[in-house]
């Protein structure tokens, strides 16, 4: 869904969750005067796809590929700190949703485990589409995080 229109449904009602970044995106639109609830539960992992086509990449010189790749790796940078900008180390983010009226919730341990056994189907079904080798090493990339 557009954004734009994303945010036309949140005031209407229409739409009555999303998932974003509270610093990057839920702060600077003031999601707070449509969505009163935010559950905090560190799920997501914040990778950033820069992608250039097959065709593209090979008209590039190797000192081109170079400074793309180069630049991509920082843009990634750049942007995963955004992201987890007034949280990491900092509860600065989380204390202003709760002055501009969010209920904060954050789940215990005992609570993402719960939901994790609930969901489990739906996980065991979408490794078979997406594949056993590419979820596994996600898996591996997530558990270094912890």
């Amino acid at each position: 869904m557009n954004f734009g229109e994303a945010l036309q449904a949140f005031q209407q009602g229409t739409v009555d969750g999303q998932e974003n970044p509270i610093v990057s995106v839920i702060a600077p639109f003031k999601l707070w005067t449509s969505q009163k609830h935010i559950t905090l539960w560190h799920y997501a992992i914040d990778r950033v796809v820069i992608a250039v086509s097959k065709v593209t990449w090979d008209t590039f010189t190797s000192a081109d590929r170079e400074i793309v790749r180069k630049t991509a790796v920082e843009a990634a940078a750049l942007q995963k700190a955004g992201a987890r900008k007034g949280l990491d180390g900092s509860t600065e983010a989380v204390e202003d949703l709760r002055k501009n009226g969010m209920e904060v919730v954050t789940l215990t341990g005992a609570e993402i485990a719960a939901f994790r056994e609930k969901t489990r189907p739906v996980y065991d079904k979408w490794v078979g589409e997406v594949g056993t080798d590419l979820v596994r090493a996600t898996e591996a990339i997530v558990a270094k995080t912890k």
